[in-house]
């Protein structure tokens, strides 16, 4: 599962192409986590994502998760972004506010590099990452004060019902699963312990980037992630309204990898400035009808 996300996250961060611009700065706390930092004034931070957004200038994410970080690091490395086809220009060791962390400043595409940075503890781990204009030196060095100025609140308790970009009825069996949330992929899953179905909800700005729902969801679709599904029986898909929002759907019956048949949904929305998709996958058919419950009265906030 962690994994899946992981993958998720970095195909979400890469679907950005931004340049970052810094002016005078204050302090601010980061939606979905606990770190606040310094950023430039006039920067807009959405309560639904954890990026922070300053229009025609830059995009920032900074995510934190749950786990080793010493686990990630051997995930997240200079090796694995060249497997991946990515130019890495340098790889150092950066600590921030106590905790040990590691840099690296890579090739985005043509007109973007990429800065992340990977910080944290034995307990949890932050992903900061920023897109910006290919080889202007400047930036990059004001992306590593920006870094540098991370702060976690170890006290701070995160409300995620405020921040999840959707209502549901909580007295479904699928619940908000806090040890596996971060504000890339949000996960609810069946109490039942032998249960591996799961149900995700994805939320990050739209920016301008989708102009029709349908676009958004394809791309989705697409993507890496559900790579490892092929569709055996096409249910359905298109527009519909959802307890008063406008929706897209996409439903189908796909065998997975290892041969499996599993039921997938989707329910994916956007408003000008927040894309947001629900994604089911269903493992045992005994839970499909309460994975549908979920979704037919469910809300989107916005």
């Amino acid at each position: 599962m962690f994994g899946f996300i992981m993958k998720l996250t970095i195909t979400i961060l890469l679907i950005y192409c931004s340049t970052f611009g810094l002016t005078a700065q204050h302090r601010i706390e980061v939606p979905g986590s606990r770190a606040t930092m310094l950023i430039p004034k006039g920067a807009i931070i959405s309560p639904h994502y954890s990026a922070i957004t300053k229009p025609d200038m830059f995009e920032m994410s900074i995510i934190e998760f749950q786990g080793d970080l010493e686990a990630e690091f051997r995930e997240i490395d200079s090796t694995a972004y060249v497997q991946r086809g990515i130019k890495v220009y340098a790889e150092y060791d950066m600590e921030v506010d106590g905790y040990k962390g590691k840099v690296i400043h890579a090739w985005s595409n043509v007109t973007s590099d990429l800065v992340q940075f990977l910080f944290g503890d034995s307990t949890f781990f932050v992903l900061a990452s920023t897109l910006y204009t290919r080889g202007d030196k400047d930036l990059y060095r004001e992306i590593i004060v920006h870094y540098k100025s991370i702060e976690i609140e170890e006290s701070k308790s995160i409300n995620w019902n405020n921040f999840i970009a959707i209502k549901y009825d909580e007295t479904n069996p699928f619940k908000l699963q806090t040890e596996l949330i971060n504000p890339v992929a949000i996960v609810y899953k069946n109490e039942s312990d032998s249960s591996k179905s799961y149900i995700m909800v994805q939320q990050f700005p739209n920016l301008g980037m989708f102009q029709k729902v349908e676009s958004f969801l394809s791309q989705i679709l697409s993507s890496s992630i559900f790579q490892s599904y092929e569709v055996d029986q096409f249910l359905s898909e298109g527009t519909m309204e959802l307890n008063g929002k406008a929706v897209y759907e996409f439903s189908a019956y796909c065998i997975s990898n290892d041969g499996k048949r599993h039921l997938v949904h989707c329910t994916a929305r956007l408003t000008d400035d927040l894309a947001t998709i629900v994604c089911a996958v269903v493992t045992n058919e005994n839970e499909e009808k309460e994975v549908k419950k979920f979704f037919q009265t469910m809300e989107f906030k916005n």
